[in-house]
């Protein structure tokens, strides 16, 4: 359980980055 919400965590933490990028 603990990994699966990490990994979620950082899957929303890259689509953030990702948008700043963009929007950059």
């Amino acid at each position: 359980m603990e990994i699966i919400v990490s990994l979620g965590v950082l899957c929303v933490l890259g689509v953030q980055k990702t948008r700043l990028k963009i929007v950059a």
